[in-house]
């Protein structure tokens, strides 16, 4: 029950994550009714991949990753498919939220005037430090790090709900979100990826792994309608300081924390919203973090061993780190890419996967009679 419970929090910390700020800007200007189309679809979508990718690890090694399972049933070829796009997807995920972590480290330590390439480098080595130590500690670093923001979220939920007019939600023009606003909500539901992960960590324990999947899916779904039409209702879609003025900026995640200090007129609600932020990076953060290190070692046997564990640590972060240092104003942007790759490796890969099982298993079947 205890690693049950650990799982839950480890994929919905997964989803969880600094997206949960890039959600109200991509959807800022739509009524509602669309926000909860667009997410639910995007859910199903996410869904239908996640228990395809479920019933494809069934039989498998316990350790078989995306990789060795797209070898498995799909050939060589799609490996390597994998492996290119599974990369780009999960370095655009670390970029995405190593820019909010480290937006938010250079604002906590902001009367030392920390220039913004130090405070990527202490949230690298500090995060980095923890999926090192392996999974328990993450997950463990996790229970903590979730229970923390998921009270933090009730508490911001509860103050901003008095500022908040209906009718900004009902009334308003038709907008539709572009096609790269889209895939940020993709990439916010993809709790797939942490499953083969989840799957090692339980002992390849089905019946706790599927309630981990329905819990774990259901949750994010819920968290982020009611966060979209909070955040929404009280800060302003337009002008200078509005939703949509905040994307594509290097501070996106302290723009819309100050926006919310602003609206309730309430002193204390910055620094605790500084607080939920940074755990919102910390739990995705390590859970993004765990799978790519999972992929790389089912992709580098050689490596996955507790000595040369580190050069796992080196592949997973290093590039990202560079990336960011290079270009601090990607936050949106790399939750954008990564939406793209999601729909290959969360949602293509493993129903092609699953459509492949069931025909092996119809020959098979024949074969027999």
């Amino acid at each position: 029950m205890s690693k049950l419970i650990g799982s839950i929090l480890l994929m919905l910390g997964t989803c969880v994550g600094v997206a949960v700020l890039a959600l109200p800007i991509v959807t800022a200007g739509e009524p509602f009714y669309v926000t909860f189309f667009l997410v639910g679809e995007c859910w199903l979508l996410m869904s239908l991949g996640a228990w395809s990718l479920f019933a494809v690890t069934k039989g498998q090694p316990v350790s078989a990753n995306l990789l060795s399972l797209s070898s498995t049933y799909l050939g060589k070829t799609v490996r390597l498919i994998t492996w290119a796009v599974y990369l780009l997807l999960l370095y655009a995920l670390i970029c995405a939220y190593l820019a909010g972590s480290s937006d938010i480290v250079q604002a906590a330590l902001s009367r030392w005037h920390c220039p913004r390439w130090l405070a990527t480098l202490i949230a690298t080595v500090i995060l980095g430090g923890i999926v090192y130590r392996g999974m328990c500690w993450v997950d463990w670093s996790n229970r903590f790090l979730m229970l923390t923001k998921l009270a933090l979220l009730i508490a911001l939920l509860s103050v901003i709900a008095p500022h908040m007019p209906l009718s900004t939600v009902i009334a308003t023009k038709p907008y539709w979100p572009s096609f790269s606003h889209v895939m940020v909500i993709v990439t916010s539901l993809g709790f797939a990826i942490i499953v083969p992960s989840l799957r090692t960590y339980l002992n390849d324990d089905r019946k706790q792994l599927a309630w981990a999947l329905f819990v774990g899916s259901f949750l994010p779904l819920l968290l982020y309608l009611v966060w979209i039409g909070a955040v929404q209702t009280v800060i302003p879609w337009y002008g200078a300081h509005g939703l949509r003025a905040m994307d594509g900026t290097a501070h996106t995640t302290t723009d819309i924390m100050n926006a919310l200090a602003m609206v309730t007129q309430l002193a204390w609600l910055r620094p605790v919203a500084v607080v939920f932020v940074s755990l919102c990076a910390l739990t995705a953060f390590l859970s993004v973090s765990v799978c790519l290190v999972d992929f790389l070692a089912d992709g580098m046997p050689r490596l996955a061993t507790s000595k040369r564990r580190w050069a796992l640590i080196t592949l997973t972060y290093v590039p990202p780190m560079l990336i960011v240092l290079c270009d601090p104003t990607l936050f949106v942007r790399a939750l954008s890419w990564a939406g793209y790759c999601c729909l290959y490796i969360l949602i293509l890969l493993p129903v092609a996967m699953w459509v492949v099982s069931r025909w092996h298993q119809g020959e098979r079947g024949a074969s027999a009679q």
